[in-house]
């Protein structure tokens, strides 16, 4: 099916359940089961009623319930949410009622009809706590719990999981991690499109989804600390405190509610489902996640081809992807299994992959698997007089090379693919589309150094993260520099592979800033999160090097120092050395295959 036509299937289905929300399980849920192709229903929906739950500091959160037609007690399934999408989750617990499950629906603190005042999973733990104890005592639960959602939705499950009753048999967390830091900030550079998006989102109880025009404007202010008087309308707190703590070292990181979240799998018992994505924000976090899972071998991890918003987007063609069809269906087998007892029909204790270039499903029991590097070493006599492609090589190369260019932060790279992106999602904000988008051209830009292959003599299975080393220097006392590896067809087509950034400040690790002194030239490791991509015989792989990612990453002002501080950003003249002294080079984590007598859950293709 083509792109828009996945698109509009995905609109016809939240339009279809809103509308079985508004007909009481009538057609429209009909229509969306047959868009997801689960199974048939097993009963109709019945009551529904809304209640204010106390919490222990008396701060009432406003609480939706949706049950089944006929006796009770059934099984529960729980979704605690800070979006204004009442009508939409309403549709979604509509539709699992009709497979028999009772869904209760929660605005958390601060959000919506709820009380108290909201500040992004401070009390998420207590809160989430107290509305399990006050579940226990509703007579429609019948002793089995499942905590669901996708995103924050799922961050308030990480919170509660070390201290579940014995009730809750299961959770699942989608497109989450529990390393927030990571997910915020890379090699020291903030992710615009996703938290200066969600803070142009969420200055008030409800989503400003009006606020396009302010959130285009603020990705571009200098300096950024002013963003949320001057564009959101109101001083956000919690907005300014992760916009001041770049460090790892940072309070915020060791305030004992994010050290917690972070620690949480070591304590979580139950098993738990995660469905993850490729291109999404926090996809090396989900798999750091299920590697430390304590419940790891009664436990499953999803990562499909889709973005955080789990569909596809982009351009790379997409074959074998079951879309939001397929993870539904997990979804309901995964509940069948944990709050019925039923068989499970796709097992557990492994992780589940896409191959992109390949459009297969493997199992592993880990991921990623054990893997050999493969090297490129990015070589070429420079670009004096304009662009030259450079070359990448499997061999050192001897001659050293110097490629140039000026680097304006008022005049940033445009971000082309990726994961980091949520802002497409909204009407107004000019997002950009996050996949595997086609490329440009080399020589598109002044400011893009590319590096090419020659094509591939065999296939290549990139499994696990790709590191490119830069040996490069900075007319700035600090600056970025940012890497994008792409595929390159036997026709010229070119998709984003993966991309990343990295500051001059944050070379050393992201603790704490280092200094810079311009014109000396440093080595700089950009790791890019993990991808499972089969690149086929013939193929070329592309490397290209800039020092922006706009807006996926903030244009770093070329100056040193707090980057929400920076309010008069320069121009700078990079330079990228390679070859001789300065091997600077791109590292492809290579899976060889299956071993002779590999079982399943050890890279075997399966079916979705």
């Amino acid at each position: 099916m083509r792109r828009t036509g996945r698109i509009f299937l995905l609109l016809l289905l939240l339009l279809s359940l809103g509308a079985g929300g508004a007909l009481g399980g009538g057609c429209g849920y009909g229509v969306a089961r047959l868009a997801l192709g689960t199974p048939p229903f097993s009963t109709r929906h019945g009551d529904s009623y809304s209640v204010m739950v106390p919490m222990r500091d008396g701060v009432r959160l406003h609480t939706d319930v949706y049950l089944p037609k006929g006796e009770g007690p059934w099984p529960v399934l729980l979704v605690r949410n800070p979006y204004n999408m009442a009508d939409w989750f309403g549709g979604i617990c509509g539709f699992f009622t009709r497979y028999g499950y009772a869904c209760v629906h929660q605005d958390v603190r601060g959000r919506q009809k709820s009380e108290g005042e909201w500040d992004p999973l401070v009390n998420e733990r207590a809160d989430g706590l107290d509305t399990l104890a006050w579940l226990l005592e509703q007579p429609f639960q019948d002793g089995n719990i499942a905590l669901f959602g996708m995103s924050y939705l799922g961050a308030v499950q990480w919170t509660v999981a070390d201290a579940l009753p014995r009730e809750v048999k299961t959770l699942i967390p989608m497109v989450i991690s529990t390393r927030m830091r990571e997910a915020i900030y890379q090699g020291g550079m903030f992710r615009h499109e996703v938290f200066t998006l969600w803070a142009a989102l969420m200055p008030n109880r409800g989503l400003n989804i009006f606020g396009g025009a302010a959130y285009q404007a603020a990705i571009r202010h200098y300096p950024p600390i002013e963003v949320d008087e001057r564009y959101f309308g109101k001083r956000l707190d919690w907005f300014r405190t992760w916009q001041m703590s770049q460090d790892a070292s940072a309070p915020l990181w060791r305030s004992r509610e994010f050290l917690q979240l972070r620690d949480m799998p070591e304590k979580t018992n139950v098993p738990v489902l995660m469905i993850g994505a490729w291109y999404d924000l926090f996809t090396r976090g989900e798999i750091d996640d299920f590697s430390r899972l304590a419940s790891r071998g009664i436990s499953k991890l999803v990562i499909g081809p889709w973005c955080h918003l789990q569909m596809a987007r982009g351009d790379l063609p997409l074959p074998g992807d079951p879309g939001l069809g397929g993870q539904v269906n997990t979804i309901l087998d995964w509940l069948d299994h944990h709050l019925r007892g039923a068989p499970l029909r796709d097992g557990r204790g492994f992780v589940k992959v896409y191959t992109l270039g390949e459009g297969t499903w493997r199992n592993w029991a880990r991921w990623p698997p054990e893997t050999h590097p493969a090297v490129l070493y990015m070589g070429g006599d420079g670009n004096p007089s304009g662009c030259t492609a450079g070359r990448l090589e499997p061999i050192p190369v001897d001659a050293v090379g110097r490629f140039e260019y000026d680097y304006d932060p008022r005049d940033p790279v445009p971000t082309r693919g990726g994961g980091p992106l949520l802002a497409f999602a909204i009407p107004g904000f000019g997002g950009v589309e996050p996949g595997s988008v086609r490329q440009p051209d080399v020589c598109y830009r002044p400011d893009v150094l590319s590096f090419l292959s020659e094509p591939l003599e065999h296939d290549l299975h990139i499994a696990g993260e790709i590191r490119v080393t830069l040996h490069v220097a900075s007319s700035a006392f600090d600056s970025a520099f940012t890497a994008r590896v792409s595929a390159v067809m036997p026709d010229g087509e070119t998709y984003h592979i993966r991309s990343s950034i990295m500051s001059l400040a944050y070379r050393e690790g992201d603790d704490a800033p280092v200094s810079y002194t311009p014109g000396v030239v440093v080595p700089l490791e950009i790791s890019m999160w993990p991808i499972d991509w089969l690149l086929r015989k013939g193929d070329r792989l592309r490397l290209d090097v800039s020092s922006s990612d706009f807006p996926a990453y903030h244009a770093h002002a070329n100056r040193a120092g707090p980057w929400a501080l920076q309010s008069d950003p320069i121009v700078a003249r990079q330079r990228l050395f390679t070859g001789g002294e300065f091997p600077s080079r791109v590292e492809l984590p290579v899976w060889s295959g299956s071993a002779p007598g590999s079982s399943f859950g050890d890279g075997s293709v399966v079916g979705e």
